[in-house]
């Protein structure tokens, strides 16, 4: 029969991780002897809201409009004007009576004269009543003014050539009450012209005509007249508002719309995103989380030593302690023997101090030598002896420490061979070999097989 043995298989074996290094987002790759844990610290942001309400499509452009979040202006004032048509704007209108009184005429103006003389002016009201009034004429003799308006028409050689009157009644008329008698003199035949207005209070012209016409007076008494009203002036009347809401000839009441407004405002708001530096988790502050993130490593080692590194290392404790014991051992001998010097020395010395009472100090001198050495000799064992119980406490704890290490040692060595053992355990174990029975059973159906045939050939 053959016995095979089994090999002895060379493992690996592993000490304790080590502590943790610093994080650090140097990346680090994990393997047998490194044990790596990472983590991820995120950006988190948060939301500034800026915002305020405007009129719809009027906000700056990278605004977001809320439609559930709006106000009203206040109405603008009423206007005759009608408001632009917006989105969202509120028009109101109302019908409102507007009484208006005409303007009266207070001024009649004559200027840009040329080729002629005056000799008369003469104003009257409708109803043919004389109006009086007051001349101021520029570019006319000092009587002028005064002949002009004293019911003589021929005095026209108290008149004045290329002048401006001004004329002011004292009681201002409408300009449908008013009529206006020019006479006019001159012994040329040429074209006569000269402007005529009628102003009001605030010089606003009411009545306009533009004289223009040939005639020749033939001798002092032929004087020309003519005359000026609305009927052959050009109007353009002069109304004023008033709160006088009596109804005549010269109030004219027109009905007209007033309008007003108001306007919708929506909240429109931008975010202003700020974001933090890289977190582990949200703050109060920063609530919203990212996708932006960085990693952080961290890492502890161990050390692997062979199965056949650590048996060395066995052995040489193993060796170190015997040195150890030994050691200890010779000492604890020395102390013994130091121990038992003492006592006897002590034991002379009180026999000398017996016998120098005894003798009556005759020989006093060479004992208090005698007892002087062995009191040397007693302090000098006496400090050897605390010498080896320091070396020998020293000693103790070496052991103990290396113990405690061997110790440990052989726990995870017996409890990786006894995993070893399960994994590759044999079919048969017989005290401290290794039995492999199917190779032997192989070979002994080899055997009985010849065996037979072998028979066969015979029979």
């Amino acid at each position: 029969m053959f016995l095979i043995v089994s090999n002895v298989y060379a493992k690996d074996y592993y000490t304790e991780y080590g502590s943790f290094s610093k994080w650090s987002t140097d990346y680090v790759e994990k393997d047998e002897l490194t044990d790596v844990e990472e983590k991820r610290l995120y950006k988190y942001y948060h939301e500034d809201i800026v915002g305020d309400y405007y009129l719809e499509d009027s906000a700056p452009l990278d605004y977001i409009v809320d439609k559930s979040k709006y106000k009203y202006s206040s109405y603008s004032s009423y206007s005759e004007n009608l408001p632009e048509v917006k989105k969202g704007r509120i028009i109101e209108s109302k019908e409102v009576l507007e009484y208006q009184k005409m303007v009266p005429i207070s001024y009649i103006f004559i200027f840009n004269t040329n080729n002629f003389v005056i000799s008369e002016i003469d104003i009257t009201d409708s109803k043919g009543n004389n109006v009086n009034f007051d001349i101021n004429c520029t570019n006319c003799s000092k009587p002028f003014s005064s002949q002009l308006n004293n019911n003589s028409i021929y005095d026209y050689n108290l008149s004045g050539i290329d002048f401006n009157i001004m004329i002011k009644l004292r009681t201002p008329l409408y300009y449908d009450d008013i009529n206006i008698d020019i006479y006019l003199y001159d012994e040329e035949d040429k074209m006569k012209s000269f402007d005529i207005a009628g102003l009001s209070d605030e010089e606003d012209v009411i009545l306009l005509d533009n004289f223009r016409n040939y005639f020749k007076s033939y001798d002092q008494f032929d004087i020309k007249k003519y005359s000026f009203n609305y009927s052959n002036m050009i109007v353009t009347n002069k109304w004023e508002s008033t709160k006088d809401k009596t109804l005549d000839n010269h109030t004219l009441v027109t009905a007209k719309y007033l309008y007003r407004y108001k306007d919708i405002y929506y909240y429109y708001y931008k975010k202003n995103i700020i974001y933090s530096d890289y977190l582990e988790k949200a703050t109060k502050y920063y609530p919203y989380q990212t996708e932006e993130y960085i990693t952080y490593y961290r890492y502890r080692k161990r050390t692997k030593v062979l199965y056949d590194e650590l048996l060395s290392e066995y052995n040489d404790l193993s060796k170190k302690y015997k040195e150890i014991e030994t050691s200890l051992n010779d000492s604890e001998l020395s102390i013994k023997n130091l121990n038992n010097d003492i006592e006897v020395l002590r034991k002379e010395y009180i026999e000398k101090i017996d016998e120098m009472n005894k003798e009556n100090v005759s020989n006093y001198n060479e004992y208090i030598t005698d007892i002087n050495e062995c009191r040397l000799e007693v302090s000098d064992l006496e400090i050897s002896k605390e010498k080896d119980k320091l070396l020998l406490e020293a000693k103790e704890e070496e052991k103990n420490k290396i113990v405690k290490e061997f110790d440990n040692e052989l726990l995870n060595l017996k409890m990786e061979e006894k995993t070893e053992e399960v994994r590759t355990m044999p079919l048969l174990k017989i005290g401290n070999n290794y039995i492999y029975i199917l190779p032997i059973i192989f070979l002994i159906l080899i055997l009985l097989v010849l065996y037979l045939l072998k028979n066969k050939k015979k029979n």
